[in-house]
């Protein structure tokens, strides 16, 4: 008796090795991230401390915002352009977009996504924002609301240069869904 309970139980041995270890290295992901989301809102912190003691005025500022962000350096270049906000000029647009992509490429996606969705909701006709929202959703890999974004933008008589390029990536995406 003892040896047929044995076999019963050999499957579900086996599927458990198995889950095992898979769960390990669930959880050693989810470790990974949890540690890379506290560096980056770490790194932000600093980020914005450093600035915050040099005290670039609003040129030095947007200059040094976009060398960061031309150097991919999203977490300077985000406690730069949130800088330029608050101190110097709140309602500059295209600050706010790349404040708002900067962010979004620091981890913090939804409040990136937020901040370029609120350019759109004070300018229904702000191409330029629509068309890197569709950019960050198809980054997610959100198919669905990147195409969305890009035929809006696409649609633009105010922007025909973003509006041809967002005409372009619709054409890839629908080439290769």
């Amino acid at each position: 008796m003892t040896s047929k309970s044995r076999r019963s139980n050999a499957p579900q041995t086996e599927v458990a090795d198995e889950i095992i270890p898979q769960k390990r290295n669930l959880g050693a992901v989810i470790l990974i991230v949890s540690i890379a989301v506290v560096i980056a809102g770490i790194s932000f912190g600093i980020s914005r401390y450093v600035i915050e003691q040099s005290k670039p005025d609003k040129d030095q500022t947007f200059a040094l915002a976009n060398t960061n962000y031309d150097k991919g350096d999203f977490v300077t270049a985000a406690a730069l352009y949130k800088r330029y906000l608050e101190k110097f000029d709140a309602d500059n647009v295209s600050v706010k977009i790349d404040y708002g992509y900067a962010l979004f490429k620091t981890n913090k996606q939804d409040e990136g996504i937020a901040v370029v969705k609120s350019v759109i909701n004070a300018d229904p006709q702000q191409a330029v924002a629509m068309y890197n929202l569709g950019g960050m959703y198809l980054e997610q890999g959100n198919s669905e609301e990147a195409v969305r974004w890009f035929k809006q933008c696409s649609t633009s008589q105010l922007y025909p240069g973003i509006a041809a390029r967002a005409q372009d990536i619709l054409s890839k995406i629908s080439v290769n869904p």
